[in-house]
């Protein structure tokens, strides 16, 4: 997939990695391909059902749909078949930009979160990516405490390499957003949180 950024008068497309698990399939991810290949970078998408930490370092898929992905290209073509090892992504895409959506599969395997961190870290610095944002969830329930600690984990995994945007601090009281999974108004109103770290992260990549 091709996802694109405007920020001010940049003249060059990024090209632009976002991986996520099955929130960004109710229609982040298509949002975030939607608004991004229209300012003129190249992203590839891909949102795999129970994906994360876990998976993305050791390479192999979740419960429910190691191939469920919602990947095209401007000129729709297909993609290859996911692959998690995101080691892999990165050597075949060679994106300039990360970008990364984790839920509560960040939990998987925590007693060992520094580890899949700092594969995730090197995986990342060994690679062409030159800007990283990590996206938490929206705010699912009460549990306040948990939107806090999925944060902290993404931060503490990542080591200040990858940019952490706390998706439940902007969707806190907001409709839609009860349950695990969300409408596409919703998910709308997540992405429209979660562009201007994206942004960011295009624009560091720009430097």
């Amino acid at each position: 997939m091709v996802l694109g950024t405007f920020i001010g008068q940049l003249s060059f497309g990024a090209r632009v990695l976002f991986i996520g698990d099955s929130q960004s399939l109710d229609g982040f991810a298509k949002g975030l391909y939607n608004t991004l290949t229209s300012e003129g970078h190249t992203v590839f998408a891909y949102s795999v059902c129970a994906s994360g930490p876990v998976t993305w370092v050791r390479g192999y898929g979740g419960g429910c749909g190691h191939n469920e992905h919602w990947v095209k290209t401007n000129s729709g073509e297909s993609m290859p078949d996911w692959t998690s090892n995101l080691r892999t992504l990165l050597a075949s895409i060679q994106p300039t930009v990360l970008i990364v959506q984790t839920g509560d599969n960040i939990y998987a395997d925590l007693g060992n979160f520094k580890s899949l961190g700092s594969q995730m870290v090197a995986a990342i610095q060994a690679s062409t990516v030159k800007s990283c944002a990590w996206i938490t969830p929206p705010f699912e329930n009460a549990w306040t405490s948990k939107q806090e600690g999925m944060a902290n984990i993404a931060e503490a995994m990542t080591s200040g390499v990858c940019e952490v945007y706390a998706s439940y601090q902007d969707t806190q009281g907001r409709s839609g957003f009860g349950k695990e999974h969300f409408s596409e108004s919703a998910s709308s109103v997540w992405l429209s949180g979660a562009l201007p770290t994206i942004r960011g992260a295009v624009s560091r990549a720009a430097k």
